[in-house]
């Protein structure tokens, strides 16, 4: 088929459309599809590549960039593009990567190198560790308490795993409803709020006041244990949707933009320096049902 037969049409690559009827799918759709599920099974097991380099010295290179979660995504969406060009086309593919808005990635990539420089870093660590001073009780528990990302403190050796994982769960939940605060955090809020005219005091109303209570009670359990758009929706459907949309940032690597940053940081922390999708998920269960009954409760 030539490229001129072909054209884009939202996510996919359809057949030039001759009638007004519904064109079937295209091989190159199905070869899309199953690329996106190859990509999110490698996300989950990032850890046995890791192994494999161990047990693989001469190839330990490529182990290690394919166990490399923030990798992913970027080395399918690689060959995704090659196979548009084989099936479709040369010219389709580089119109595809070309019609893409990469606005929101780089405004992530921008923030997490801004955020993991190593200023940012030690003016952070340095007023928590200010700020535990001045509150009651041990120095380690308040700082564990007020910033979970404390890697010496918590993501070392010698904790047991499933406590790590539980800390890792609920950083990456309060991390994903905290965007809430505001109109221009979380992902899913900014792919909505301009749309259904969601500013900032009504994200603080609806929904920023129960996720600092959420975050609260998170940070208070898990400090307990460790130390010693697009369719028309109704309003309700609207909150309904975001609010899951962010309470479920914690269950897996790729639910939520920062998660991969935080486990490029904090994987050497654990045994094999990789962190397994099913320990995260068992450590983000509980407080993402305090997330889900403080937006559906309060």
């Amino acid at each position: 088929m030539k490229d001129s037969e072909w054209t884009l049409h939202g996510g996919g690559i359809w057949d030039s459309c001759k009638t007004s009827r519904p064109m079937p799918i295209q091989p190159i759709d199905a070869i899309a599809a199953a690329l996106f599920a190859a990509a999110l099974i490698h996300t989950f097991t990032t850890r046995v590549f890791e192994r494999l380099a161990r047990r693989h010295p001469r190839h330990a290179g490529l182990f290690h960039l394919l166990g490399e979660v923030e990798v992913v995504f970027g080395f399918w969406a690689i060959i995704l593009i090659i196979a548009m060009a084989l099936v479709a086309g040369g010219g389709t593919a580089l119109a595809y990567a070309e019609s893409r808005k990469f606005t929101e990635p780089l405004f992530v990539f921008v923030i997490m190198v801004v955020a993991a420089s190593r200023p940012v870093l030690v003016f952070v660590q340095s007023a928590l560790s200010r700020l535990a001073r001045l509150l009651p009780g041990r120095s380690a528990v308040t700082e564990i308490w007020l910033g979970l990302a404390l890697a010496p403190r918590v993501f070392r050796a010698g904790m047991p795993e499933w406590k790590k994982y539980a800390a890792l769960g609920v950083l990456f939940v309060n991390i994903s409803i905290g965007g809430t605060l505001t109109a221009n955090a979380a992902p899913p809020v900014l792919m909505v709020a301009s749309a259904w005219n969601w500013d900032t005091a009504f994200m603080a109303s609806e929904f920023g006041w129960k996720a600092v209570l959420a975050v609260l009670v998170n940070a208070t359990a898990v400090t307990l244990l460790l130390a010693p758009n697009a369719p028309d929706l109704s309003a309700e459907s609207r909150y309904m949707l975001v609010a899951g949309a962010v309470a479920g940032g914690g269950l897996t690597v790729i639910a939520n933009a920062p998660n991969p940053a935080g486990v490029a940081l904090l994987r050497r922390g654990f045994n094999d320096e990789s962190i397994g999708a099913g320990g995260l998920l068992a450590g983000a269960l509980a407080p993402t049902a305090v997330a889900c009954v403080a937006f559906l409760l309060l």
